[in-house]
């Protein structure tokens, strides 16, 4: 390997540059590798050839293997012992610009990092400064040494880049449409309707929270495809690393967007009863969103398991920011998290509240209703509901929840106590509800269905 690495030496002692030289003069990526459109590309050299001579870098890049980059790489072992070995500025330096690199990931063609290399090499070429290095003893110019640490970082696997892309993007991601709902937090507000090809499942609520060192991203919406223009939309306000991606619960509106964020780094994070809740049911959920969504839309999910879960709680931190994780009984489901932003009082809620939408029952009616008990005492300032507008006046908006489970779990034990049987439950239980909620005839018979079955043991 040393010997493929022999002209890494030179490179590396020509990129040495001197003290008074400003180092973002070398920090290639920032200044030199973002197109218009924020994005680049990159090659891995799949030769040992010398770079540099005549044509080299143009030769060695058009025989190279398109690949998308991963952020974060450590500088390869190759260089950093030749660096370290022989010139601790040249290493000190290109340390420095590792930091913010890409590693090589196999997957995902991407063409053009030739006009990326290029527009490297040439952007600095008008600068020039002297520095006889070891034997050399020329005049070096900056286009020379952004050359040489742009060879040395193709050569060795490593690239700079502005965003990374996620796997099979064909094209860039149009970033979804989000609100800033209060200092630093976001959500994207889903439609109130049901999954269909033509919102490609883009009904639930999804946000992210970004911290001074982090982001955290709450849900990622129903399909691969809106987790991509999720993480479009992130990228837009931050290039943060995202740390946590958390799921308030299993419903494939709201996870089946995850894939996009798996090669981001994160701990993917849950309810203690959310690998339970994917294993029973996470694949009957696949498999039927692609027959009523079609293969296109679906081809990329995955059922990404969490990496962390919550037993009771968990407290996260952002940088200076906060978070705090609650894992409730079984209510909206078995596997509700919400997430508060203690700094903005801001609460993600999930499906155990929403406004507009109405209320959807596949857990225990009972233990959502305590639930609603519990929630006051949080204090919010707001909630970031699972379906509909952000609520401001959310003891207003948890009253008016309150009343619809109530009052179907009035008509539903009503029923029962009569002796009817539970499609009569379905027909007509919680109907004085009707007008005060969007999609009410879509799920009330399947809520009231559930609550029959829960409240019959009783």
């Amino acid at each position: 390997m040393s010997s493929s690495f022999a002209w890494v030496d030179a490179a590396a002692k020509t990129a040495a540059a001197p003290k008074q030289v400003e180092s973002r003069k070398l920090r290639i990526v920032t200044s030199l590798l973002t197109t218009d459109d924020d994005r680049c590309e990159g090659t891995t050299i799949a030769t040992g050839r010398h770079p540099f001579g005549g044509n080299g870098l143009r030769q060695c890049l058009s025989t190279a293997n398109h690949v998308c980059w991963e952020r974060n790489a450590k500088l390869p072992a190759e260089l950093t012992s030749l660096c370290r070995n022989r010139d601790s500025e040249a290493y000190a330096r290109l340390q420095t610009i590792a930091t913010k690199t890409f590693r090589l990931r196999p997957d995902t063609p991407r063409p053009s990092l030739l006009s990326c290399a290029n527009k490297a090499i040439g952007a600095f070429s008008h600068d020039r400064y002297s520095n006889p290095v070891g034997q050399l003893g020329r005049t070096v110019t900056i286009k020379d040494t952004v050359a040489c640490v742009t060879g040395i970082l193709l050569a060795c696997g490593v690239m700079l880049c502005s965003i990374r892309f996620a796997a099979h993007s064909e094209q860039i991601a149009e970033p979804l449409a989000v609100s800033e709902v209060a200092p630093g937090v976001f959500m994207h507000s889903g439609e109130l309707t049901i999954m269909t090809r033509t919102n490609e499942g883009g009904i639930a609520n999804v946000g992210f929270v970004v911290g001074k060192e982090a982001v955290a991203v709450i849900d990622t919406g129903g399909s691969v495809r809106e987790g991509r223009r999720l993480l479009a939309a992130i990228r837009a306000r931050t290039d943060k690393l995202i740390r946590y991606v958390i799921s308030t619960h299993a419903h494939p509106d709201h996870i089946f967007g995850h894939a996009a964020f798996e090669n981001e780094g994160a701990v993917f994070i849950g309810h203690r009863n959310l690998p339970r809740a994917l294993m029973t049911r996470g694949q009957f959920y696949v498999d039927a969103y692609k027959r009523s969504m079609g293969q296109e839309i679906m081809a990329d999910v995955k059922l990404i398991a969490p990496t962390q879960l919550v037993e009771d709680a968990l407290n996260l931190d952002l940088g200076a920011r906060p978070l705090a994780l609650k894992a409730w009984r079984t209510a909206h489901t078995d596997n509700d998290l919400t997430v508060l932003d203690e700094g903005t009082g801001s609460l993600f809620a999930g499906d155990l509240v929403v406004a507009q939408h109405v209320p959807v029952l596949d857990g225990s009616i009972l233990g959502w209703l305590a639930v609603m008990e519990e929630l006051p005492l949080m204090q919010p300032k707001r909630i970031l509901p699972g379906h509909g507008p952000v609520i401001e006046n959310w003891r207003e908006a948890l009253a008016q929840q309150r009343r619809y489970l109530e009052r179907l779990t009035r008509d539903v034990r009503s029923l029962i106590s009569q002796g009817a049987p539970i499609s009569v439950a379905a027909q007509s239980a919680g109907k004085t509800e009707k007008d005060r909620w969007r999609l009410f005839e879509e799920y009330n018979a399947r809520n009231a269905t559930a609550a029959f079955a829960e409240l019959e043991w009783e």
